[in-house]
């Protein structure tokens, strides 16, 4: 059941929880300067700004450093990895064999692209347009790892991530899900689609975090747009789904905002804290 977001009580809200691509970035991947006032606004009210997006951290950092001075808490690869106060205070790996086995399989399909992050690094297997587009939407460089499988045996990954047409992403989770119990396979962004530990997601990332700053999910609302949003959203006190988020993501929402093209992040907070 969708809320009147003028019937929330402001004085309930004391996290903000943002995630980056579709959600605090406008299609130009830039911060609107509405969305970087109410950030700003809510810090001088005490309120906690955490991002949490599929991004590797160096990645999700390199978005918010660009705009936004201090330093926030960061839910990163959809909640694998956690850095608070400037420190990693959690991070979560892929079983190397399930990793291997599943590249393998990725191989098996045409025109397939698959890299890895190691630790916080970027490692792609070959030097096409991909890798160049991508290192530069997220704002990292990469290192060619020629010889993918070699790297992935004798090191665990943070995440394996699939680039390829939105309709092959929809194949690949409801053909190859079944098949890796032990991993989750998720779309992000666009033509992405991040291969996870089982389990991991940031609904269960955030609620953690909740928990240590001796909160409740009851005072918490968040903001996003996409399916690895939709664990957060449900959990979340207030879901906010984006108006350019998918069918899925609104029909759970409590709420749907404007756009990220016009600052629907920011219109919703304004018109909640009364900004």
């Amino acid at each position: 059941m969708k809320i009147d977001i003028d019937d929330v009580n402001p004085e309930d809200i004391k996290a903000v929880v943002i995630d980056i691509d579709g959600t605090l970035l406008n299609s130009d991947e830039e911060i609107p300067g509405e969305n970087i006032e109410i950030i700003r606004e809510l810090q001088r009210l005490g309120k906690k700004i955490i991002f949490a997006s599929g991004r590797g951290l160096k990645s999700a950092k390199s978005v918010i450093e660009r705009f936004l001075d201090s330093d926030y808490t960061v839910i990163a690869y959809n909640g694998g990895m956690i850095e608070k106060n400037g420190k990693i205070i959690y991070h979560r790996t892929l079983e190397s064999e399930k990793a291997v086995e599943f590249y393998k399989k990725m191989k098996e399909y045409e025109n397939t692209f698959v890299q890895a992050y190691i630790n916080d690094d970027l490692y792609v297997p070959s030097l096409e347009s991909r890798a160049y587009s991508y290192s530069r939407h997220a704002g990292i460089p990469f290192i060619h790892a020629p010889e993918m499988i070699e790297l992935i045996t004798k090191n665990r990954p943070t995440k394996l991530l699939v680039i390829d047409k939105v309709e092959k992403l929809d194949f690949y989770i409801e053909e190859l899900q079944p098949q890796f119990p032990g991993l989750s396979l998720v779309k992000s962004f666009g033509e992405y689609m991040e291969v996870l530990p089982n389990g991991e997601n940031k609904g269960d990332a955030l609620k953690e975090l909740v928990k240590e700053e001796k909160m409740s999910m009851k005072n918490v609302i968040s903001f996003g747009d996409n399916d690895n949003d939709l664990s957060m959203l449900k959990m979340s006190g207030i879901g906010v789904a984006m108006g350019n988020a998918n069918d899925e993501l609104k029909r759970v929402a409590d709420y749907v905002a404007p756009t990220h093209d016009s600052a629907g992040m920011a219109k919703t907070l304004k018109k909640l804290f009364g900004l």
